[in-house]
Order: C-alpha cells, then structure tokens, then sequence
C-alpha cells in the first residue's frame, strides 16, 4: 500500500485502486542477449540509414543543382535545335531558290546557245555574201579596167 498526493491530501491507497496490468510473459535471459544483439544491430542499421540519410539530404541539394543545369542544358539544347530547324529550312529555301536559278540559267543557256547558232548563220552568210560581193565587184573592175583601157587605147591610138 502506498499513499498519494491527490489535490491538497495525501490517500492511502488499497490494491484495487491500482489500475490492473496484465502480466508480463519475461522471456529468458538468453532471449534477452538474443534482443540486446538485435538492437545493436538495428541501432548500427539505423546508424547507416541516418548516415545514407545525410549523404542524401547532400544528394538531393546536389540533385537540384544538377537538375537546375541540365534544365539550363535543355533549354540551350532546344534553342540549339530551333536554330539547327531554321538553317535546314533556310538551306532549303536556298537549295530551291538554287534549282530554280539552275532552271533560269538552262534557260538563258539555251537561248544563248540559238543565238549563238544564229549569229554564226549569219556570220556564214555574211561572209559568203561578201565572198560573192569581192568575186562580183572584181569581176566588174576587171570589165571597167578592160573597157578603160581599150577606151584609151582606141584614144591613143587614133591620135
């Protein structure tokens, strides 16, 4: 029996007073042993995890640095490939442009290649009315030199 201080007074107080706890089942000794290496071996486990712990509290600060960098990686990545799109289409912009210019230039060459022909038709021609021309114009200086000098030789010779 004990007493108890409840309120301002001290009671005595009896055994049914006490709550009731049901009996405790005490293992023996050496399952007291077996429990103690269980706890040092939870305790050097909870030891490890409070270490892992650390070490990722450090990996996750380290994981945000890492995930603000490749953020930062993947946005210069996709301007990269916004730029890498836009040459391609400028490139084939020009690759078009090229064609058709390639197209025009077989155009004018074509046309110039009939002028061509035709300057050098009339280059023959020319020169075979200039030909014809030399041969008729000597043929009419031979005739005007013959008939100037049978005129002076009929002069000459009638004096």
């Amino acid at each position: 029996m004990d007493y108890s201080h409840i309120g301002s007074s001290w009671v005595l107080m009896t055994d049914s007073d006490y709550p009731t706890f049901e009996k405790l089942n005490t293992k023996p000794a050496s399952s007291t042993v077996f429990s103690f290496k269980k706890l040092t071996i939870a305790l050097a486990k909870l030891a490890a995890m409070d270490s892992k712990l650390d070490a990722l509290m450090i990996f996750v600060t380290q994981v945000r640095d890492i995930m603000f960098q490749i953020t930062e990686m993947k946005e210069r990545f996709d301007s990269f490939k916004y730029l890498l799109l836009a040459t391609h289409l400028q490139m084939d912009k020009v690759k078009n442009f090229i064609g058709e210019i390639g197209a025009d230039v077989d155009h004018i060459r074509l046309k110039l290649d009939q002028v061509i022909k035709e300057i050098v038709k009339i280059a023959n021609r020319v020169q075979d009315n200039s030909s014809t021309i030399k041969t008729s114009i000597s043929k009419k200086f031979e005739e005007m030199s013959t008939a100037i000098t049978n005129s002076l030789s009929y002069f000459m010779c009638l004096h």
